[in-house]
């Protein structure tokens, strides 16, 4: 009968640990992915407080947690750019606020809080969506 070696067992825990230590690193980043920040210091080390210029022009200029080096959450973050779904633009959120496109002079879109004087949605807006005409 052939015994493993304590050498083996040791090797074998310290690849689980490692193992595991990785899947919570994924979990962490997970977990904060999009989540609002005030800085960096808020989010998981390999993110950034992403803040969009609209999300900047704001009273209380609250960022959300992404991939540093990376962009705005396309069609769901304040001032990020809208999703194009088919031929419509559409602006979803996961906060509480509602999200409504908004066209700019370039035709392009941003998505925008619903109630911004500041800013007027696009004509035809329903349900967070619109077709640019």
């Amino acid at each position: 009968m052939i015994h493993p070696s304590p050498t083996s067992h040791r090797t074998v825990l310290l690849a689980l640990l490692l193992g595991l230590g990785s899947a919570a690193a994924c979990i962490d980043d997970e977990v904060l992915e999009n989540e609002e920040c005030f800085s960096d210091d808020d989010c998981f080390k390999s993110q950034e407080c992403n803040k969009t210029g609209y999300q900047l022009s704001l009273e209380n200029p609250v960022g959300w947690c992404r991939a540093e080096g990376g962009s705005c959450a396309t069609g769901s973050q304040p001032g990020c750019g809208c999703e194009s779904v088919g031929l419509e633009r559409c602006c979803t959120s996961s906060l509480e606020q509602t999200l409504v496109p908004h066209e700019l002079q370039d035709g392009s879109c941003i998505c925008v809080l619903d109630g911004d004087a500041q800013f007027l949605a696009a004509d035809g807006t329903e349900a967070g969506c619109y077709t640019p005409s």
